[in-house]
């Protein structure tokens, strides 16, 4: 799932923000993957228990997904 969130008074990189998120979702921190161009972004959902990746590129992103388990379809396949 790819998941766009607004929460009125929470913002990135208030760890409150990721937590309302994982609520709203009703799921273990655990079981997210958070992925920002900002480091300090991606360094609070890790506080919070969520699996963050820097974003950097394309390919780096592809190949820390595959390595976490996630299947990506080639192409729309």
């Amino acid at each position: 799932m790819i998941l766009s969130f607004v929460h009125p008074g929470k913002r990135k990189p208030d760890p409150d923000f990721y937590l309302a998120v994982v609520e709203h979702l009703q799921v273990d921190p655990g079981s997210c993957i958070f992925i920002d161009d900002r480091i300090k972004n991606v360094e609070a959902a890790v506080g919070v228990g969520i699996t963050g990746l820097q974003f950097k590129n394309s390919d780096l992103l592809r190949r820390d997904l595959v390595r976490l388990g996630v299947e990506i379809p080639i192409d729309g396949q």
